[in-house]
C-alpha cells in the first residue's frame, strides 16, 4: 500500500479518534502510515483485513458496557483480519472484572496482559485466546 506521500506502507495504525493519531503519526516508523477510523478508505481497510498481525488496544482494562460507534467498528475489523491478532492487557470490548464481552467485542488468538492476569482471562478465554503475562516491576 502506499501513503498520501507515494511510500510503501508496511505498518498501519488505524486510531478511533483523529487527535490521537496525529500525535503518532511523529514517533511511527517511516514505512508507517495512520488514520482516523472515520476517515480511513477501502485501501486502508483492505490493508487491515490481510495483514499479517493486527494489535489491538482500542479499549482497555477500564471498559464496561457497550462499545461506542468507532470503538464497534474498530473491533469489527479488528475481528474481520485474516492474520494473528494480538491484544494488549485485555480485548477490546471485555470487561476486564466480570469478562463480560460487549457485543462485537474482540477475539484474539494471544492476549498479552501487565503484571497479574485480571478474572476476564479466566471468565472470556473465547475471546482472550491464550494469555501471557508480561512482568512490569510492580
Amino acid at each position: 500500500m502506499k501513503d498520501q506521500y507515494g511510500r510503501t506502507v508496511d505498518y498501519l495504525r488505524i486510531s478511533i479518534t483523529d487527535a490521537c493519531n496525529l500525535r503518532c503519526r511523529y514517533c511511527m516508523p517511516e514505512s508507517a502510515a495512520g488514520c482516523a477510523l472515520e476517515q480511513a478508505d477501502e485501501a486502508e481497510k483492505a490493508f487491515l483485513r490481510t495483514a499479517q498481525a493486527v494489535v489491538d488496544a482500542v479499549t482497555g482494562t477500564g471498559f464496561h458496557g457497550q462499545l461506542r460507534e468507532n470503538a464497534r467498528l474498530a473491533a469489527q475489523l479488528i475481528n474481520g483480519a485474516q492474520g494473528f491478532v494480538l491484544a494488549l492487557d485485555v480485548p477490546s470490548g471485555i470487561e476486564a472484572d466480570t469478562g463480560r464481552a460487549a457485543e462485537g467485542a474482540v477475539k484474539a488468538a494471544l492476549t498479552v496482559t501487565f503484571h497479574a492476569k485480571k478474572p476476564c482471562h479466566r471468565l472470556a478465554k473465547g475471546h482472550c485466546g491464550e494469555v501471557r503475562v508480561a512482568r512490569i516491576g510492580i
